[in-house]
C-alpha cells in the first residue's frame, strides 16, 4: 500500500480487525520494522498516511497540525451487524452511516462526527467517550483460544474536516 498511496489519504477508517494495533519499534511509534523482508516500516496507519507522526490521542487531544487522521481497531473489530451497546434498534452499521453523514455531508470535524454518531444511537450516550461505549473504552473478546483487549483507535488530527485540506 505504501508505495502506491502517496500523500493522498488525509482520512482513513478501516473497519476490520487488527489494523491499528500498536507495534513498538522505538517505544513511541505505531507500526514496526520488517527486518525479515527488508521492507522497512510497515503497518496500516503508516501505509495509508505514510507518516509515523500521527498522535495516538487523535480523539482526546487532537493536534491540529498533521492534516492526517487514521481510525482502526486494535485486535478484534465489532461486527457491523451487531447491536450498538445493547440497542434494540441500532447496530454498528447504523453508527458508521451516522458518522459519515456528519463527517461528509455536514462537514463536521472527525471528533464531533464521532460524538454525533454515538448520540444518534439512542442509548443514552452523548459523546464518543461516554461510559459504556466499547469503541472508545474497549472490550475483551476471545479469539484463537485467548482473550484480547480490543478498541477503536483514532490517530492524528481529530479536528480535521473531510474535504477541507
Amino acid at each position: 500500500m505504501y508505495t502506491h498511496g502517496g500523500y493522498k489519504h488525509y482520512f482513513t477508517m478501516m473497519w476490520t480487525c487488527s489494523n491499528a494495533d500498536l507495534f513498538w519499534d522505538s517505544g513511541s511509534e505505531y507500526g514496526y520494522w520488517d527486518t525479515e523482508h527488508g521492507t522497512g516500516k510497515v503497518g496500516m496507519p503508516y501505509a495509508w498516511t505514510q507518516t509515523t507522526g500521527l498522535d495516538k490521542t487523535g480523539y482526546d487531544l487532537p493536534i491540529s497540525a498533521s492534516s492526517f487522521c487514521y481510525i482502526g481497531f486494535e485486535n478484534q473489530s465489532k461486527m457491523v451487524t451487531a447491536s450498538f451497546e445493547d440497542s434494540q434498534t441500532r447496530d454498528y452499521g447504523d453508527w458508521i452511516r451516522s458518522f459519515y453523514y456528519y463527517a461528509v455531508t455536514k462537514q463536521y470535524t472527525i471528533r464531533y462526527s464521532l460524538d454525533r454518531a454515538t448520540r444518534d444511537m439512542d442509548v443514552g450516550m452523548d459523546y464518543f467517550y461516554s461510559e459504556g461505549n466499547d469503541l472508545y473504552h474497549g472490550w475483551e473478546e476471545e479469539a484463537q483460544g485467548q482473550m484480547w483487549k480490543c478498541r477503536m483507535r483514532v490517530y492524528g488530527d481529530g479536528y480535521n474536516v473531510l474535504g477541507v485540506v
